[in-house]
């Protein structure tokens, strides 16, 4: 028995002295990530002196009588006071400490007029007074509201025709896509239900209203009170991540790729690449064990990207490696799949439900199907839902061909696992079947061969070889990378090395 109890006791010394060592090692790790700066100057800054948001919310003043001239002093200074929506202000009624809601008003206060996120719902001219992050409260009186608003007017048949959208046309002609009031609603609905949005955050619009996926992206976050900022172009997009504090940014994959491969080459400039690794596998350790410091651990990677805490991709597949590298940073990166004849999502990942390479599960009003299966599993993804659309705009055949018995035909060839993980494999019209009877999806490959560091595109394809074809690819080699890595060659033997 004691040489049992003396085994014991060393078992528990030895793991004590673990914890400590792994201790030691996380809070060392920690410090040292702190130290890790992306440098700014890799960014252009040629731009115009930032505004100093909080002199513009103290220099506004009242020396205006009429509502229509308190209203245009307060757009004159829009910029300025709409930076207040993620500073903690609050408006409280005067009778009682219960707040006056969320959405949008007007106050006029003591200190100036001051544009809040909060739906005035009291009557016009109430009184009430403001709370501001800094602790000073202010007496003030509702100038507008939301109850001065009389929506009855507003007569909308959720059934009619709302907006045409036009398909990028990549495969055939381009095709205006008839979406009503009700696929739009019902779309944002469902991504309120399923994603993590929160009032407090600042999205940068950088994707085109004309696509679906930008304007009801757009008018999620509009539903979910997120303030929106808009970038001043592709080369200052890492500058304005951090200047304008972006907590979410909605994406394709090359731009999503391009952040990331940005923060990579500053770490591995620093020479901070080994150390960064390390710590991924004691900070995914202990996310395994249901502890998270990965946002405390890589602190100063986050704060060089605003804050970024949430990044939705879509419209193409994103790099597997890309993925789990911002979610190993502590940054909810999560893809979803949608056409423009669906509003446009169909599925999407979540911070609960996420697996490398998929796009998730469907939305909650959604159904999907999987149809003309090989024997991989792997057949045409069919939808049904709310948000499928109306049609195509005096396109009566087109209709027809896609969307049968309610069920919308996506022309994207898809699987399931063992859980319900949806996975797209590629285009049904750009599969190649070889004489053998295998089938190649174009899409698989070339998101393998893009991942060469030396590829900046790629296209693979079919070539005809007698009454077979030959699987063949075209690469557009990636110069700067090229020259990088072949300092000392010119033009033309960079080509016969990379050939």
């Amino acid at each position: 028995m004691k040489y049992v109890s003396k085994k014991r006791n060393k078992k528990i010394i030895y793991i004590t002295i673990l914890l400590i060592m792994l201790w030691i090692i996380l809070w060392y790790m920690y410090n040292t990530y702190n130290k890790i700066e992306i440098n700014q100057n890799s960014y252009q800054t040629t731009r115009l002196q930032s505004t100093n948001y909080s002199e513009n919310v103290e220099n506004i003043t009242n020396k205006s009588n009429t509502l229509a001239d308190k209203i245009e002093d307060v757009t004159k200074s829009v910029v300025g006071i709409s930076k207040l929506k993620n500073t903690g202000s609050s408006i409280l009624d005067n009778n009682s400490e219960e707040k006056l809601g969320l959405g949008t008003g007007i106050i006029v206060s003591s200190n100036g007029y001051i544009l809040s996120n909060q739906h005035l719902t009291g009557e016009k001219y109430s009184k009430c007074y403001v709370t501001l992050e800094d602790g000073k409260t202010y007496d003030a009186s509702v100038v507008w509201s939301d109850i001065d608003l009389d929506l009855s007017i507003l007569k909308i048949n959720e059934k009619d025709l709302a907006v045409l959208i036009f398909t990028s046309g990549t495969t055939s002609a381009s095709k205006a896509v008839m979406l009503s009031q009700y696929n739009i609603a019902k779309n944002i609905h469902d991504m309120l239900m399923v994603e993590k949005f929160k009032s407090s955050d600042v999205n940068i619009a950088f994707l085109p209203y004309h696509h679906a996926f930008g304007s009801t992206g757009q008018l999620v976050m509009l539903a979910s009170g997120i303030q929106t900022v808009f970038p001043d172009g592709l080369k200052y997009i890492g500058q304005n991540l951090k200047e304008y504090g972006v907590t979410v940014f909605v994406g394709v994959p090359k731009l999503i790729e391009a952040i990331y491969d940005r923060v990579n080459k500053e770490i591995e400039k620093q020479g901070k690449t080994k150390l960064i690794k390390t710590a991924k596998l004691f900070t995914n350790f202990l996310l395994k064990c249901k502890i998270d410091v990965r946002r405390k651990a890589y602190k100063k990677i986050i704060n060089n990207l605003g804050g970024l805490r949430f990044v939705i991709s879509g419209a193409a597949a994103l790099n597997k490696d890309v993925a789990n590298g911002f979610y190993e940073l502590g940054i909810e990166t999560v893809q979803g799949y949608g056409l423009t004849e669906t509003a446009p999502v169909v599925a999407a990942e979540n911070y609960k439900y996420r697996k490398s390479g998929s796009i998730g599960f469907p939305m909650p009003s959604v159904d999907v199907e999987i149809v003309n299966k090989d024997e991989n599993g792997i057949g045409e993804l069919k939808v049904k839902g709310p948000n499928v659309m109306m049609g195509y705009y005096q396109n009566e055949k087109a209709t027809k061909e896609v969307i049968k018995d309610g069920w919308f035909y996506t022309g994207d060839l898809a699987y399931r696992d063992k859980e319900g993980y949806i996975f797209i494999a590629g285009r049904k019209k750009n599969m190649i079947v070889l004489k053998n009877g295998k089938k190649i999806f174009p899409e698989e490959m070339e998101d393998l061969v893009n991942q060469i560091d030396l590829v900046e595109e790629s296209f693979v394809f079919g070539m005809p070889k007698g009454d077979d074809l030959l699987l063949s690819v075209e690469i557009k080699y990636n110069e700067k990378v090229a020259k990088e890595k072949y300092p000392n060659l010119n033009e033309e033997e960079i080509k016969k090395k990379t050939a």
